[in-house]
């Protein structure tokens, strides 16, 4: 059988299309989370507020898939500013998320394809 897949080319293409694998290998593990399992908490014993329930660890995510880009930005010279964490009520807002955070990875490499 042969592969339809269409990859993109060079270094950035090969980045890009194994973050767009990554990403779209958790949003199939997050379809299945329950808008109460999101929201459940699991790690009462951590210090760390990111790591207390799927949502927090969504939202840690979600953040940092912005923050690598604005810390190229930045580097660039352009002035970007980091974003918040947004606690969502549901997976599937998480995976909106997701491919948002992706497509503004997408725009970077698009303006300064070097």
């Amino acid at each position: 059988m042969m592969d339809t897949e269409k990859y993109r080319t060079g270094a950035i293409g090969a980045i890009l299309d194994e973050y767009e694998r990554a990403i779209n290998d958790l949003k199939i593990v997050l379809s299945e989370v329950s808008d109460t399992d999101l929201a459940t908490i699991v790690d009462t014993q951590t210090t760390d507020q990111d790591c207390r329930s799927i949502q927090t660890i969504m939202g840690h995510v979600v953040r940092s898939a912005y923050g690598y880009a604005i810390y190229i930005y930045q580097n660039l010279g352009e002035n970007h500013a980091f974003r918040n964490t947004v606690l969502r009520k549901t997976a599937r807002e998480y995976c909106e998320d997701l491919d948002a955070a992706f497509q503004f990875n997408v725009a970077l490499f698009d303006k300064y394809p070097n």
